[in-house]
């Protein structure tokens, strides 16, 4: 199963939600899809990020996992590990902007998934992050 609120540590300052991610347990986002159908987003420490629509098979959409999710009030931060090196990368701006920079550094890594998917992906992990620090009371 997915990291649950008790086992991803979520804080909030002023300024930011913050959270931390599991670095061995994959972590899920889901998306509700125009037609009834829905998408479920996994950040997972082994093989990076992927999707799932419906019954089709999981999709790579990016070769990095996610190691942490900020939000603030004009933007996003986030930290990703490419799984098979060990690489750190931080990425910070709108959800736009790091959609692109971490779509350009999957694509210099062989991935060849489009843009908009990451783009999703980031909007629906933040919106996951956003619901687990409410859960915890954290607002």
């Amino acid at each position: 199963m997915f990291a649950s609120p008790s086992t991803v540590l979520v804080r909030y300052s002023r300024t930011a939600f913050v959270i931390t991610l599991s670095p061995s347990e994959p972590f899920g986002a889901d998306a509700r899809l125009p037609g009834g159908r829905f998408a479920r987003y996994v950040s997972d420490p082994v093989s990076g990020i992927w999707r799932v629509i419906g019954n089709s098979p999981k999709e790579l959409v990016c070769p990095f996992a996610l190691q942490q999710v900020e939000i603030g009030r004009h933007g996003i931060a986030v930290v990703v590990r490419l799984p098979a090196t060990g690489d750190t990368r931080a990425y910070e701006g709108d959800v736009d902007q790091v959609a692109s920079n971490l779509h350009r550094a999957g694509r210099a890594r062989g991935c060849r998934a489009d843009r908009q998917g990451v783009f999703w992906a980031l909007r629906e992990f933040c919106a996951a992050v956003q619901r687990q620090a409410a859960a915890r009371g954290v607002c």
